[in-house]
């Protein structure tokens, strides 16, 4: 199947980052691909995607960033607050 996150090449770099700084959890997703074109949003409500961001924000302190440019590609970056739960050993 041939993805159109990186149309036009045959190729493309997805990168994963994830960090930890003191009570925060950062998970960054970028690509090189296309981007959104102008006027796109992401996530597409109504979509799979939407649904878990949705559920993710009301479960969790759940901040997100998404960067995309035409010609430059996306970057969705997901930050987490870290809550310990009470009583619980660490």
């Amino acid at each position: 199947m041939r993805s159109t996150s990186f149309r036009g090449r045959d190729n493309g770099r997805i990168r994963l980052t994830c960090l930890r700084d003191n009570h925060r959890y950062v998970i960054i997703v970028a690509d090189d691909g296309v981007g959104f074109p102008p006027g796109v949003t992401w996530p597409e409500q109504g979509k799979l995607g939407a649904l878990i961001i949705q559920t993710l924000r009301e479960n969790t302190k759940l901040e997100m960033n998404v960067v995309s440019r035409p010609g430059t590609g996306t970057k969705v970056e997901l930050v987490f607050v870290y809550r310990s739960r009470a009583g619980k050993a660490n």
